[in-house]
């Protein structure tokens, strides 16, 4: 349908109105450093780190709060991370889901929670 397209005669051109937008690296540079670490950047990050599975990981990381919140309890108990992503993951999740908030809302002060591992 689009015969033009193909043809040598046809050219694509820049519109003539338009001025080029030139970015500078230096302000990409400053943008990239004002961007939180994504989720899926954190998602590796956890696997690599504290030896998590894909799926714990991923539910970790679902919003930035729960993920924040995660890591500083995973730091403070270093060598049980799977059991901090399971206690995080199963009764916390389930009780901030019946109380209709984030799991980062519940208030649970990292050394109570410690306590309760």
């Amino acid at each position: 349908m689009r015969s033009k397209e193909e043809a040598k005669d046809y050219r694509y051109f820049p519109e003539p109105d338009l001025p080029p937008f030139i970015i500078s690296q230096a302000t990409i540079e400053k943008i990239r450093k004002s961007i939180p670490e994504l989720p899926e950047e954190r998602k590796k990050r956890f696997m690599r780190e504290y030896g998590l599975s894909k799926y714990d990981a991923a539910i970790l990381v679902a919003s930035q709060k729960n993920a924040e919140y995660a890591e500083e309890r995973l730091k403070a108990y270093s060598g049980k991370e799977k059991s901090v992503a399971n206690w995080i993951i199963g009764p916390l999740a389930s009780i901030a889901a019946n109380s209709d908030c984030a799991i980062s809302q519940l208030d649970v002060p990292v050394n109570d929670f410690i306590g309760l591992i």
